[in-house]
């Protein structure tokens, strides 16, 4: 299942608080959701969320007091990790994704976490390309990528997965043009990640489509 939303760089946004895709979130979501640990149904509209480090607090109390105050359960908790961190393992996320899909708040339960997976590391600059399109579609880095894609296959519950976002802006290092990267790369590089969770059966993940607005 393919979700096309559009937004922009977090670098661009306040750091508190992105409530994504407000106009456009669409596609296969829904409105109220009383238990979203099910398929989404289509054509309808969810409610999604990103507020800094949210997911880290298991009682995830700031988001709860967003809900709270604009009466609206958030379906959807956004979160960001990185290839090259040490945050950016299954192994660090899981826990995370455990305290959203129980999240709960103005008396409804479940949410389906968003993920931003960006194939860098530290230092975060364009010219820092740890990881090349090409070498992401020869396969270099598959005991990663299937790390996640088995850990998430075994996770069960839906989860939407933001791959290679904003390829058409010059500020990541898998950016079209960037690092010589051509549009055939991205496209050699995104295949390769999907067929490498198609092969672990990770049918409970959707896929992401997020070029730059």
């Amino acid at each position: 299942m393919a979700i096309w939303f559009v937004s922009r760089a977090r670098r661009l946004v306040p750091p508190v608080l992105v409530v994504l895709s407000i106009s456009v979130f669409a596609a296969g979501l829904m409105t109220h959701v009383k238990q979203t640990n099910a398929a989404v149904a289509p054509c309808s509209v969810q409610w999604g969320t990103y507020v800094t480090n949210g997911p880290l607090d298991p009682a995830m109390v700031s988001l709860r007091t967003l809900d709270t105050s604009i009466n609206r359960h958030s379906s959807i908790v956004h979160w960001y990790t990185q290839w090259g961190a040490s945050w950016g393992t299954w192994a660090y996320v899981h826990p995370l994704f455990d305290n959203i899909r129980n999240y709960n708040s103005v008396n409804e339960v479940g949410a389906t976490p968003l993920l931003t997976w960006e194939a860098w590391g530290a230092p975060f600059t364009v010219g820092n390309n740890m990881f090349p399109l090409k070498n992401i579609a020869a396969g270099n880095y598959d005991a990663y990528i299937d790390s996640w894609a088995v850990g998430l296959q075994s996770y069960g519950d839906p989860v939407m997965l933001d791959v290679l976002h904003e390829m058409d802006g010059n500020w990541y290092p898998w950016g079209y043009g960037v690092n010589g990267n051509t549009q055939a790369d991205y496209i050699a590089a995104f295949r390769h990640i999907h067929d490498r969770f198609a092969l672990a059966g990770a049918t409970n993940v959707q896929w992401v489509w997020n070029p730059d607005a």
